[in-house]
């Protein structure tokens, strides 16, 4: 059995802290944790690394299109090592939390986050497992752009490295299919 995670973000430097690639923060944490060097594969379109979590061989991967084009760098991978959708975590950041919380989701929609949307589009179902990490919302629909791109504050930014550390640690959990008890360490927090 392989598995995938694929963190969702924006390519570039200048994106690399912004609350959008939280996405690309927990592939980063994930690949220090198990020694895996992310390096950059063409034929994917973004930056991809094996590691083995537990008794599975794990391919970690951040796209390098843009967000609202990250389905098919992302299942690409899916389909080329032949990974069951029930093994594919895509990784991502979500308003509608506030910085700090995290939720993990065996399927469901796109809750109108458009990178979710094109993955979704270009796998043809929702039926994959999703980790949300929240970055807050601006309060006024008309700057969530802005917000989403831009670089949380201190105290933001601290409550969502302590959720990508937590989440790192029920990474074991999720990769096994214990979907349940990792739900219990993250959502109760």
């Amino acid at each position: 059995m392989a598995y995938l995670i694929a963190g969702l973000g924006n390519p570039g430097p200048q994106y690399q802290a912004t609350r959008h690639n939280v996405g690309f923060w927990f592939i980063d944490a994930l690949a220090a944790r198990f020694g895996a060097r992310l390096a950059e594969e063409r034929r994917f379109g973004g930056a991809l690394a094996n590691t083995q979590i537990g008794a599975t061989k794990c391919w970690l991967f951040k796209p390098g299109r843009f967000m609202n084009r990250n389905g098919g760098p992302v299942a690409a991978v899916a389909h080329y090592y032949r990974i069951e959708l029930r093994h594919t975590l895509l990784v991502f950041d979500d308003i509608d939390l506030p910085a700090g919380r995290v939720r993990l989701r065996a399927s469901g929609g796109h809750g109108g986050h458009n990178g979710m949307r094109d993955v979704i589009a270009a796998f043809g179902t929702p039926e994959f497992p999703r980790l949300r990490f929240g970055v807050g919302h601006p309060g006024d629909r008309n700057v969530v752009v802005n917000h989403v791109l831009g670089r949380p504050g201190n105290d933001d930014r601290q409550a969502m490295e302590a959720a990508v550390a937590r989440a790192v640690q029920s990474i074991d959990a999720i990769v096994c299919g214990d979907i349940e008890s990792a739900q219990n360490e993250l959502h109760g927090t």
